[in-house]
């Protein structure tokens, strides 16, 4: 094996390759109609608390998760690339549960609850929606935050 190729796997060994069909699929995974350009990554919205958690966090800043909203549930396990997400929807605003930044392929120091702009994005992480629903704290935190989000 030649000197560069070693180097090159060496320095790629951490780093996740996505193939083209893999970013369609994150796509085609989005649910609802993004009208207000507005990506939710959550890890836990698959019950059905949870889901009402999240429609009445976004009914109270005027957005509804079927026509306002593209909706990605995805585990925190797995890496994912939003590069191919963003080339096939407009985003303008990012909500986060659940996730890190790194997992999401964002290179950022951050403070949950707290909106950072990134390359004409507004991002915000949170905890996953079912400790949100445990705790009237992070609720009050998410809320202070939305407001200066929305």
């Amino acid at each position: 094996m030649a000197k560069e190729n070693i180097i090159l796997n060496s320095i790629l060994n951490d780093v996740p390759i996505f193939s083209v069909s893999e970013t369609e699929k994150l796509s085609d995974a989005c649910q609802g109609g993004n009208q207000k350009q507005l990506l939710i990554i959550t890890t836990d919205a698959t019950e059905k608390q949870h889901l009402d958690l999240l429609a009445a966090i976004l009914k109270a800043v005027q957005h509804e998760i079927e026509t306002d909203a593209c909706l990605l549930q995805h585990p925190s396990d797995q890496p994912l690339n939003l590069t191919g997400l963003y080339q096939n929807r407009t985003i303008e605003r990012v909500l986060v549960f659940g996730h890190s930044a790194a997992n999401l392929g964002l290179s950022v120091q951050y403070a949950p609850y707290r909106s950072f702009l990134l390359v004409d994005k507004t991002y915000l992480f949170a905890d996953p929606l079912a400790k949100l629903s445990e705790d009237k704290s992070l609720k009050a935190a998410l809320w202070t935050a939305l407001k200066k989000m929305f």
